[in-house]
């Protein structure tokens, strides 16, 4: 029996054939030819939105959150903690959502690397040491100008609302008073005003306000200790804000009308920082007086 040549067609079979040609359907696309399929593209199905807050590692949750808290907040902060390296996803893994014993060691830890009160309780101050604050310095001086303990209505809530923003005051301080200028917005304010120049600003504001006395007031609580001014300053009066603060002191005496005095703050000032540069902004006197100032002192140097 012979075998069939292997270059033959078997019967039926047309050898290299172009496949034969389909009439396009006028309601259908055309059918794709060999080597000419579109590429593939993948999908993602979509997913049953998770009821829990996407921590960004730069962002901890606004609410005030203590050991025993639950919820999305919570969650947030935790992921936050995972992203700064003091929790372990491991352990986020067991109790995710949940503020336990090992978020608040975590929290804890974060803190210390703040430098705030290592306290495991996620409030105000702990925000503003990680993120910075909302309002700024000038915001919150701005927003006491005029304002003492006992004064009420909408400039103090003003006030506490920039106080909150700038981590000295928490959202529960404001709801025992809202509007009211009492113990804890007073505590608040003077601690802002410990903080970074913030009394240099508060007296600053003052003084723009036209509030010269309240402003001198301001100064000589920040000079005064024991009933006597310290000339080397209050425990975090640094020498470029007590140079600020002497400047105000002799703006506010010149508005008042006193030369004299304000010559004296000028010394002052030039004895606490000899080469503090007066903004342009200010009184031409102001800086005529330094010139004066600086040149006596020149004369009365030795040579």
């Amino acid at each position: 029996m012979s075998s069939i040549p292997s270059n033959l067609p078997l019967p039926g079979v047309v050898a290299d054939a172009e496949p034969p040609l389909v009439a396009p359907s006028p309601s259908l696309p055309p059918a794709p030819q060999p080597n000419q399929l579109e590429p593939f593209t993948p999908r993602t199905l979509p997913m049953e939105p998770m009821n829990i807050v996407a921590a960004e590692a730069g962002h901890l949750p606004d609410a005030d959150l203590a050991r025993g808290a639950h919820g999305p907040e919570v969650a947030q902060l935790q992921d936050t903690l995972v992203a700064r390296g003091h929790l372990s996803a491991e352990v986020l893994a067991h109790g995710r959502g949940t503020f336990g014993p090992a978020t608040e060691a975590a929290l804890v830890a974060l803190q210390r690397e703040l430098g705030v009160k290592a306290d495991g309780v996620l409030g105000p101050r702990t925000r503003w040491a990680f993120e910075g604050p909302s309002a700024s310095p000038v915001e919150v001086a701005r927003a006491a100008v005029g304002l003492s303990r006992g004064d009420r209505g909408p400039a103090v809530e003003h006030l506490q609302r920039a106080l909150v923003q700038a981590g000295q005051l928490t959202e529960a301080d404001v709801a025992s008073g809202p509007g009211l200028f009492g113990p804890r917005t007073e505590a608040a304010l003077e601690h802002f005003r410990n903080v970074d120049g913030g009394r240099a600003r508060t007296v600053h504001a003052e003084v723009d306000a036209g509030n010269f006395e309240r402003a001198l007031a301001l100064i000589e609580q920040a000079f005064t200790h024991s009933g006597g001014e310290v000339m080397a300053g209050r425990p975090g009066l640094a020498e470029p804000e007590r140079a600020a603060l002497y400047l105000n002191q002799a703006q506010a005496r010149l508005q008042l009308g006193d030369e004299a005095e304000a010559r004296i703050s000028m010394q002052k000032l030039n004895s606490a920082d000899p080469g503090f540069v007066i903004p342009t902004t200010e009184s031409p006197k102001l800086r005529l007086l330094l010139d004066e100032v600086r040149l006596a002192f020149q004369r009365q140097a030795p040579h």
